[in-house]
């Protein structure tokens, strides 16, 4: 049974005030579960291959973590993954704990996401099916920052029934969407783990020397948004408590190009407007348009459209507290404006 949403409120938002936090490989488990197989005739093969490619990437010294603290499991019953789970809720000294799921999922009549754990001794063709409500239970009031990642289908289900203070998750596809292994650099793969760990590998190009969980959240659709597969899912975001500006990986692009210039902050009241503004919409079509020879400042509009249809999803579910999607709405609306005025100066757009 999922927790009351009670807990929402009791939740009391994150300042910093000085640097963003920054992962520490030390006080930090990962935890890596595959289901692959059910049975003869149902088999995920990608899903090892993703889970390889994302260990070696975490023990890299792009997150340099230590092996002890990168868990795998392969092909669990639901039982294995929840006692893990709850097993490292109680280990202290723990400050993040990093979930991560590739598999088969669905969602039940009453509309509860569950993910296909391995049936072991249970008929050959069936699911051992985990409710995402035990999964919020299994990591209880927890105040440890957790971050999950879903490579699954309609993953984004998962939002509405996790309710923890210090929270991140970032998922493969929207509610309505299925995800697909493809055959990427000569072995099956999940899209949407591939271009994870590809972010994680090659950096982004925007002047940080960290990455953050946004970035990440950021690269991952921006590469998906170019990519010359076809593949129809969108990744989905949820935070609370500003966990989304957690650095998790060091950058590794080599060549850094200066970010679009700043505008001032805008007032609570422009952006309401600006947000009921249908034109907006129309204006970053018409920039993704002029500016189709211009793969750089291409992939920024797709970027920031990305964005702002997220941000008015997220608006629309209550899933973001309201001063916290002030500030990401901020930073959006500032960077859509300096866009706009990038395609004048370049002469892609008029008046």
């Amino acid at each position: 049974m999922a927790k009351t949403s009670s807990k929402k409120k009791a939740q009391s938002e994150k300042h910093y005030a000085t640097e963003p936090p920054r992962l520490n490989p030390a006080n930090t488990k990962f935890l890596l579960a595959g289901v692959s197989s059910f049975s003869m005739d149902s088999a995920l093969p990608g899903v090892l291959n993703d889970i390889a490619h994302l260990k070696r990437t975490l023990l890299s010294p792009v997150v340099n973590m230590p092996e002890e603290n990168v868990l795998v499991l392969i092909n669990p019953a639901s039982k294995v993954f929840l006692q893990q789970i709850r097993k490292l809720t109680k280990e202290k000294g723990l400050e993040n704990i990093f979930i991560y799921f590739s598999g088969t999922s669905t969602v039940d009549a009453n509309g509860v996401f569950q993910l296909a754990c391995h049936p072991g001794k249970q008929k050959k063709n069936s699911y051992d099916l985990l409710p995402i409500t035990d999964v919020d239970e299994a990591l209880g009031d927890t105040k440890v920052n957790v971050v999950v990642f879903l490579d699954s289908c309609h993953s984004q289900a998962a939002f509405v029934h996790l309710y923890l203070e210090n929270f991140f998750i970032m998922t493969a596809a929207s509610i309505d969407q299925v995800t697909y292994e493809q055959q990427i650099e000569g072995e099956q793969r999940g899209v949407f783990t591939h271009y994870l760990v590809k972010t994680l590998n090659d950096g982004m190009d925007n002047g940080k020397a960290w990455l953050n969980l946004s970035d990440l959240y950021t690269g991952v659709r921006e590469q998906l948004a170019l990519a010359p597969e076809e593949y129809v899912a969108e990744p989905k975001m949820m935070t609370t408590n500003m966990v989304s500006f957690l650095e998790v990986a060091r950058n590794n692009i080599s060549v850094k190009k200066p970010a679009l210039p700043k505008l001032p902050t805008l007032s609570a009241y422009q952006l309401k407007s600006l947000v009921a503004d249908d034109e907006l919409g129309k204006v970053l079509q018409q920039m993704m348009e002029a500016a189709k020879n211009n793969n750089d400042l291409l992939n920024s509009i797709v970027n920031l459209k990305n964005q702002l249809t997220d941000y008015e999803n997220k608006k629309i579910l209550q899933l973001y507290f309201e001063q916290e999607a002030i500030v990401i709405k901020n930073r959006l609306t500032a960077a859509v404006l300096s866009s706009i005025d990038v395609c004048k100066q370049q002469g892609l757009l008029g008046d």
